[in-house]
């Protein structure tokens, strides 16, 4: 897309101080916007995805940190223990009350 997004919404572009042919500042409809966004989030997507692994199981005993619930303390986490895996990716853990991090305020 060799346009900016002002461009886009407002198909033309915009006015400024510097010297521009007044055709240029008529609106112009761009097509093939959406198709190209489209294919470079696929793009994206497929890079990523080339790249990125599924993370390993964890094992029972195993010490792990969990992310504060909203509207708990942020920046919070607390050192927990796995205690049984009940699912794919989906475990039982035992809370501790030991916390790590910092409360932003």
């Amino acid at each position: 897309m060799d346009r900016s997004p002002v461009q886009r919404l407002l198909s033309r572009p915009l006015k400024t101080t510097i010297p521009v042919a007044n055709k240029l500042l008529e609106p112009c409809v761009m097509v093939g916007v959406t198709d190209k966004l489209w294919h470079r989030k696929q793009l994206t997507k497929c890079f990523y995805d080339w790249t990125a692994g599924d993370l390993p199981e964890l094992e029972v005993g195993e010490t792990i940190r969990m992310k504060p619930l909203p509207g708990d303390h942020p920046g919070l986490w607390s050192l927990d223990t796995c205690l049984q895996s009940v699912a794919p990716h989906s475990y039982l853990v035992a809370p501790s009350i030991v916390a790590i991090g910092w409360i932003c305020t």
